[in-house]
């Protein structure tokens, strides 16, 4: 999965490598850097454009694990159609 990637104790097979500790500084790096555009460098009007897409990520991210959380518990069949109907339904829904 690809949070073991982000997150190495989500996998107690994995070693923590440079590679991972280097996505995860560059990851919260971008982060805090945008945290500091949105506080102190934006207009109002960026600040709306901000507020759209964290909102539109969030979407993303809580329909997503819904989606990936159905999988697991529903037969097999089932759940692949569910992911990849499920999936195109949460992109479909972040953009508009």
């Amino acid at each position: 999965m690809v949070s073991w990637f982000f997150i190495p104790a989500l996998n107690p097979e994995a070693e923590r490598s440079a590679v991972t500790i280097l996505a995860a500084a560059l990851l919260a790096a971008g982060a805090l850097g945008q945290v500091y555009r949105y506080a102190r460098i934006s207009h109002p009007t960026e600040r709306q454009q901000t507020k759209w897409v964290v909102f539109s990520l969030a979407i993303m991210v809580v329909f997503g694990s819904v989606i990936v959380g159905l999988e697991e518990i529903l037969p097999p069949a089932l759940g692949a159609g569910l992911s990849a109907m499920g999936m195109n339904l949460v992109v479909g829904l972040s953009i508009c």
